[in-house]
């Protein structure tokens, strides 16, 4: 079991002792100024807020650099139907898991669009997030497709360690009604921290299906925050399978 923090005072803020602003060739300018302002907000947070359960073990525990650990493939099938997926392995974006049609869904690697929604919903975690971003993604979804866009938080770390996943959707306008999955599992062995973020950005003229799945039995945090514009329709479905650890903190504008 955890031991509950203390009251965090000035000199005693969690998980930034090793924090650095070094831009390497994933962070390009714009991610480390959006990291710099993230780390700022989140001493603010930490010394203004008192920390819920959940922060409580991310604040526990520690950041370094994940494992490389493959996972146990069959896993990743969590959907019968066919998908468009995205992977991300231990935080990181895996473009050789990942499997998409290319014709319709375009990839980034550096955006400046990361963060200018969950700029707006501020928290402990999400904010915790941003100021570790290492290799974010941006998806764009640039005309209709009946078959779902699949985003899936794979986690083999084995040791107590959080991983920081960020991902940008944005919809093009007219795609008439996609689905988007989000769905966090794990290898049995995992025991590290899933910090995720994920923002969806949705134009005019589309309709949202949006469905957060989590089989994963360590500890995550997701925060999903949602910009619809236009006169389409959103629906958010959330399905833990009786798993408590997973907390979600949902936004939509």
């Amino acid at each position: 079991m955890t031991t509950k923090l203390n009251i965090i005072d000035e000199n005693n803020i969690p998980l930034i002792e090793n924090y650095n602003l070094i831009s390497t060739k994933e962070n390009c300018p714009e991610i480390t100024k959006l990291k710099r302002n993230a780390v700022e907000e989140y001493r603010k947070l930490c010394l203004s807020n008192k920390p819920n359960f959940f922060e409580t073990e991310f604040l526990n525990s520690k950041i370094e650099t994940p494992s490389i650990k493959l996972p146990n493939i069959e896993k990743l099938n969590t959907i019968e139907e066919k998908t468009n997926t995205f992977v991300f392995l231990n935080g990181q974006y895996n473009a050789d898991l990942s499997m998409f049609d290319e014709t319709i869904f375009k990839t980034e690697s550096c955006s400046n669009k990361i963060g200018s929604i969950t700029k707006e919903n501020y928290s402990i975690l999400s904010t915790l997030n941003t100021a570790y971003i290492n290799t974010p993604v941006f998806i764009k979804c640039t005309k209709k497709t009946n078959i779902p866009l699949h985003i899936i938080y794979m986690n083999t770390e084995e040791t107590n360690n959080i991983i920081f996943p960020r991902v940008f959707i944005e919809i093009e306008k007219n795609c008439e009604t996609i689905q988007i999955m989000e769905s966090i599992i794990n290898d049995e062995n995992a025991k590290g921290l899933q910090n995720i973020n994920s923002e969806i950005k949705v134009h005019e003229n589309t309709n949202v299906e949006h469905k957060i799945i989590s089989t994963s039995n360590t500890i995550n945090s997701i925060t999903s925050s949602v910009k619809h514009h236009g006169n389409g329709e959103y629906n958010f479905y959330c399905t833990t399978e009786n798993v408590p650890t997973t907390q979600i903190e949902h936004d939509v504008t």
